[in-house]
């Protein structure tokens, strides 16, 4: 991947230009004894993972060993090392370190013989220190993703040689006169969200600093009323954005600033996958609508209000985590994750809405008192029946229902209907047969037929979390080949 030293990285990217070399080393938790004139340099891979080398002098070997309280640790978990180091004036942590693949060459000195050594370090992250006190007003965070073909509503001015580095047009104060003719770039590049005392700017990151065939977006908090939003809120957010992308957006850093983008702290971390897949997005709605400009925004900060109000009440996160990570299985395995997100969120629903009916104990006993009868003349005629237990455990105690009895009254609860035999419920019951092993996609006529209910289940679940947020214009039907949009009241 090219060296990222574009000049507007510190504020259009993650604040780290890497390759980064440092050293001045100590150790915060001593698991390692790593000299302090040891150097450390630290890149990223092309899947964007944090890697990297170190090498010293040591004057025993064992000084590299695994320890915990001052003891060499030989088996067992470790934890990761966590340093502090200087790189051109600042001061840098490194969290989650660890030496792998070392390599050792003795060398005779006038005192006696010392160690080189050069290894391999994984580590989780790396931050740069806030020493100022100066308190952040901006928050930005940095995201690679896969992004469909978006039209952004605002434009970024940058300025060659100004303190001020980058205007937000409409949203920041302009630039003085004075600056007028300095050497700027432009481009359509940002959105804004606004939610209560919040305004959250969503900016398209420019292919100089990203890996190839992939994309980004920084997610931009602003201190407006004397507070940032909470962790809560801001992974809400993020789950919002990825909803809305069909991809899961991957988190790779965090930047703050003053106002005016001066660069205060940042931290550069792993993605939690190894690999983003370009143009898989499963994106629920048109995310473009001709050359409307304002679509996009527009769309973002209608559905807001109402997609985190759903998120505190029901497990949206859960059925959307598990609609990625299912998304990305091999055809056969994906249908039992994805469905049982959908059914995390059916069980939530209900139980908040209170759709299903609890009984109480003077209800049951009248129920009992009943049937009582009946159940014990089933029980003689149905003695030779291997279904008999079934059967009268059903009648004994209706107040519990099936997967498949919530999914259908949770479907006739949000008003959406569709009829035996469509495809939409040979979807549903394929999550059983796919987890009994009772498909075989070892023909690539099954293995057409799998991937079109596989991408209906998709399709339906994206369709149910919309009419939740009460979206009233166009969906995306993923079980047919090209682009197809349905009204919300259409079926597959």
């Amino acid at each position: 991947m090219k060296n990222t030293t574009f000049k507007y990285q510190k504020y259009d990217w993650e604040g780290i230009s890497f390759p980064i070399v440092v050293s001045q080393i100590q150790s915060v938790t001593n698991h390692y004894i790593i000299p302090f004139d040891s150097e450390l340099t630290i890149w990223r891979d092309n899947d964007y993972w944090l890697k990297g080398s170190i090498k010293g002098i040591v004057d025993d070997v064992n000084d590299l060993e695994y320890r915990e309280k001052g003891e060499i640790k030989k088996v067992g978990f470790i934890h990761g090392e966590t340093l502090k180091a200087k790189s051109k004036g600042s001061e840098f942590l490194i969290e989650g370190l660890g030496l792998n693949s070392l390599s050792l060459d003795p060398i005779q000195y006038d005192n006696g013989i010392k160690i080189s050594f050069t290894c391999d370090i994984f580590l989780e992250n790396i931050i740069l220190i806030n020493n100022s006190t100066i308190k952040s007003q901006i928050i930005s965070e940095w995201y690679l993703c896969s992004l469909p073909e978006i039209l952004f509503a605002n434009r970024t001015t940058r300025y060659d040689k100004h303190p001020r580095y980058k205007i937000r047009n409409g949203i920041d104060l302009p630039i003085e006169k004075d600056f007028s003719q300095t050497k700027q770039l432009g481009s359509w590049d940002f959105v804004i969200v606004k939610y209560e005392n919040y305004e959250i700017v969503i900016q398209n990151i420019q292919k100089d600093y990203l890996p190839p065939n992939i994309d980004g977006i920084a997610i931009e908090y602003r201190n407006i009323a004397g507070e940032f939003p909470t962790v809560e809120f801001r992974k809400m957010f993020r789950e919002y954005i990825s909803f809305i992308l069909g991809t899961n957006i991957q988190k790779i850093g965090v930047s703050e600033y003053e106002l005016g983008y001066k660069l205060l702290s940042c931290k550069s971390q792993n993605p939690w996958k190894r690999s983003i897949k370009k143009n898989r997005n499963i994106n629920p709605i048109p995310l473009r609508n001709g050359s409307d400009r304002n679509y996009f925004e527009s769309m973002l900060n209608r559905l807001l209000h109402n997609f985190n109000e759903l998120y505190r009440k029901v497990s949206l996160s859960d059925c959307l985590w598990k609609l990625w990570i299912g998304s990305d299985l091999p055809i056969g395995t994906n249908l039992p994750i994805i469905a049982s997100g959908f059914e995390m969120l059916v069980n939530t629903y209900l139980k908040d809405k209170k759709v299903l009916k609890k009984y109480t104990k003077e209800e049951k006993s009248i129920y009992n008192d009943l049937v009582q009868n009946e159940i014990d003349s089933l029980s003689k005629k149905l003695s030779s029946y291997e279904f008999r237990t079934f059967v009268l455990n059903k009648l004994k105690n209706p107040y519990n229902y099936g997967i498949g009895e919530k999914i259908s009254i949770f479907f006739k609860s949000i008003s959406i209907e569709f009829e035996r035999g469509s495809l939409e419920s040979e979807a549903i019951k394929a999550r059983n047969l796919m987890t009994h092993q009772g498909i075989d996609v070892n023909t690539e006529e099954e293995q057409r037929k799998i991937k079109k209910i596989s991408d209906a289940y998709v399709t339906l679940i994206n369709r149910v979390i919309l009419k939740l947020l009460d979206y009233d214009w166009y969906y995306v039907d993923y079980s047919k080949e090209g682009v197809n949009y349905l009204k919300m009241d259409e079926n597959l």
